[in-house]
């Protein structure tokens, strides 16, 4: 016969674990709100983060949270599960930022303004306290980017198939601010050496920056483009039933005059955004037609 298998025993003096956001004592605040509301004052986060001038260790941090914990009632916990606590609430912030960054913009490109909550409640379920901390990690990390990313955010690319109108510049400043440089300016540029490397980092730094496509200006133009083709697509339906109209009338042995009034009448003319000047398209069709 097999062995049988023994239960484990279960070590009695192990505590169980007590949930960070229902540990208030009558009706106070719990552990985490207390971890909440300390990174968002004043500059906690950035003395958490690393405070060079003063150099407060993260021990002596969770001392001063462990001492308000313990003014609400709080003593059950100590400075490695606080230190813990705020480790996971960084790192779920951090994957928050990625998941925006990377694919929040994307479904915000196709349609900002019915995908909003869609994105906001993926956020909340991949960090719990996204709405809390965003204030504070978001803002108040160094250079105003999130503490996830390294570098800064690369601009927004159009989404494939939204192509955007050639009557819409990306920037018509850019061509003011660099003017093409004439024969003479090659010459002087040619005869002048570089004095030293700190001249050219300072000419560098002078070019003027592109401008960056908000997620809102991508939206706009995409918006605009399929206005456009939507135009496009009716015209050349309404064009087709003009020809196939004016093809009938043909048919029945009606003269160019006769077909010229009855399409006027059927077909009163509509002025072309695009072209304006275009007035003879339905004498041109119907001549196409009858050839």
């Amino acid at each position: 016969m097999p062995p049988k298998n023994t239960p484990k025993k279960q070590n009695p003096n192990k505590k169980k674990a007590i949930p960070w956001d229902r540990d208030g004592v009558n009706g106070g605040n719990s552990s985490i709100t207390i971890i909440l509301d300390w990174l968002g004052t004043g500059t906690n986060y950035q003395r958490w983060r690393g405070d060079k001038e003063s150099g407060t260790t993260k021990t002596r941090l969770c001392s001063e949270i462990l001492q308000i914990m313990e003014e609400h009632g709080i003593t059950h916990r100590d400075s490695k599960g606080v230190l813990q606590k705020i480790g996971d609430l960084q790192a779920s912030y951090n994957a928050a930022c990625d998941w925006k960054k990377h694919t929040g913009e994307g479904i915000l490109a196709q349609d900002e303004i019915n995908n909003v909550k869609t994105v906001e409640a993926k956020l909340v379920d991949i960090c719990r306290f996204w709405d809390t901390l965003d204030p504070i990690m978001g803002s108040r990390s160094p250079g105003g980017q999130h503490p996830s990313s390294g570098s800064p955010e690369p601009p927004v690319r159009e989404p494939p198939g939204s192509a955007i109108p050639s009557d819409l510049p990306d920037d018509p400043l850019n061509d003011l601010d660099n003017p093409t440089p004439t024969a003479t300016s090659k010459k002087n540029s040619k005869k002048q050496p570089s004095t030293s490397g700190s001249s050219r980092s300072k000419s560098h730094s002078k070019k003027p920056k592109k401008k960056k496509i908000t997620t809102e200006e991508l939206y706009m133009k995409s918006m605009v483009s399929k206005r456009q083709a939507d135009i496009t697509r009716a015209q050349a339906a309404a064009t087709k039933v003009k020809v196939d109209y004016m093809k009938e009338l043909r048919n029945h042995g009606l003269s160019l005059e006769e077909i010229e009034k009855k399409v006027d009448q059927e077909f009163p003319h509509l002025a072309d955004m695009e072209n304006p000047d275009d007035s003879s398209s339905s004498s041109s069709d119907l001549q196409d037609s009858s050839e």
